[in-house]
């Protein structure tokens, strides 16, 4: 018997269009809701049961970024991106040699002594309709436009830190298929899923299948949390005391047609738009799925064919299990492990 109980939506097959309209002192007033962690200073306990992996086999690039690696930023990124608040766009260092090979030697300075720059941690933020005709505040995204010089250090990092976690299989990526260069990602995710489901239709077997689209789930990720999946999977020191640095003092200010909000602080959460912050969600949710893993055993497909209890394509979980009380299990235990 097939149980479906709930199922995302999915937003980019839909037209979205709107102009947020709300006055400035009630966009701030959600902003501070929003972004404010009360509970930012108290120490975040482990999840129950969660098992660290053991040391990498392969070790992290520790070493300042080369001008190689920023070239290849250069060649992914669009030379139209939006710039942050310097209003300084890629392009001038796509076009200007002299000019990076100056922001090559700043950003090794940057990398070598562990100083991140107050003008990385400051966000333009501006707000892109999830549907047609949006007005209010729940009907859009908030991405933050960042200074691209910051931009570009932090996705040399977050490309080093993507396949020092690949190559010592910290991530599982069987059940992770979002922000993992390599992997077809969304595609196979819902292939999978499908053909589980197809399985157990014509085994005639019972499965569960759920899946969960998580609120607000990029601006919920408490600092704490981000600082116990880097020293879980062993992530450097150095690294660590520089992402730390950066969420600590991160500030956002929003821009409507009409006004632009007083700088907020980020206190709790990861700023859509930054470079880092796919990779670092990923991380996060790793730990998540794996002090989850243990409340079900593999679904069986029939055939000698098992799937692992939960799948991923970054926010939006699946759950699929052969029994209803491990279904049961499973729902309370990501209930506790993400309030």
């Amino acid at each position: 018997m097939l149980r479906r109980v709930n199922s995302s939506t999915l937003l980019r097959q839909q037209p979205r269009s709107g102009s947020l309209s709300v006055q400035k002192e009630q966009l701030e007033t959600h902003l501070r809701k929003t972004y404010s962690d009360p509970n930012r200073e108290m120490p975040l306990s482990e999840p129950a049961g969660l098992v660290w992996p053991a040391a990498p086999n392969e070790e992290f690039n520790s070493k300042p970024p080369s001008l190689k690696e920023i070239n290849a930023v250069l060649q992914e990124v669009r030379a139209k991106t939006a710039p942050g608040p310097n209003s300084v766009p890629y392009l001038l260092y796509k076009r200007c040699p002299n000019v990076l090979k100056r922001l090559h030697k700043i950003l090794r300075g940057a990398w070598s002594n562990l100083k991140i720059s107050e003008q990385w941690m400051s966000a333009d933020g501006v707000y892109i309709a999830k549907e047609q005709n949006s007005t209010e505040i729940n009907q859009f995204r908030p991405i933050s436009l960042l200074n691209v010089e910051g931009k570009i250090f932090f996705s040399v990092m977050a490309s080093r830190l993507t396949k020092y976690l690949t190559e010592n299989v910290y991530i599982n990526i069987s059940v992770q298929k979002g922000g993992i260069p390599g992997v077809s990602a969304c595609l196979e995710h819902a292939a999978m899923i499908w053909e589980a489901i197809q399985r157990a239709k014509s085994e005639k077997l019972n499965l569960d299948v759920i899946w969960l689209d998580l609120a607000n789930a990029y601006g919920s990720v408490p600092l704490q949390m981000i600082q116990l999946a880097l020293r879980m999977y062993h992530v450097p020191e150095d690294i660590q005391v520089m992402l730390d640095d950066y969420f600590s003092d991160f500030r956002m200010r929003f821009s409507t047609n009409s006004y632009t909000t007083d700088w907020i602080n980020l206190e709790i959460g990861i700023a859509m738009g930054c470079t880092i912050s796919p990779i670092l969600f990923v991380v996060v949710m790793e730990v998540i799925l794996k002090a989850a893993e243990d409340s079900a055993g593999p679904a069986n497909l029939g055939g000698g064919c098992f799937m692992p209890p939960l799948k991923a394509f970054m926010d939006d979980t699946t759950i699929i299990c052969s029994k209803e009380d491990e279904t049961r299990r499973m729902l309370e235990r990501l209930d506790v492990l993400m309030a």
